[in-house]
């Protein structure tokens, strides 16, 4: 049986210039997968690891979509229309 819980982050210091955070962690056995989802755009980003490090696992998945909502930014490398 899988649990599901959905946590709200405000405003942290790894990200700053971000709106709300919504993060929704998964556990299946030894692994933990969480959710990060920006409240303004919608936009997700995913991150899967060991369950005895939730905080880590966390962090990853925030840092990812930070990286995610900077690469589709105009005139960034990476952003919306760039073929490589």
């Amino acid at each position: 049986m899988r649990l599901s819980r959905i946590a709200r982050l405000a405003r942290l210091p790894h990200n700053r210039g971000m709106g709300e955070i919504y993060l929704e962690l998964q556990r299946n056995g030894a692994y933990l997968r969480c959710t990060a989802v920006d409240a303004d755009t919608a936009e997700e980003a995913v991150a899967i690891g060991p369950a005895n490090d939730p905080e880590g696992v966390k962090r990853l998945a925030v840092l990812k979509l930070k990286n995610r909502l900077e690469a589709r930014k105009p005139g960034r490398p990476g952003g919306p229309g760039l073929r490589v």
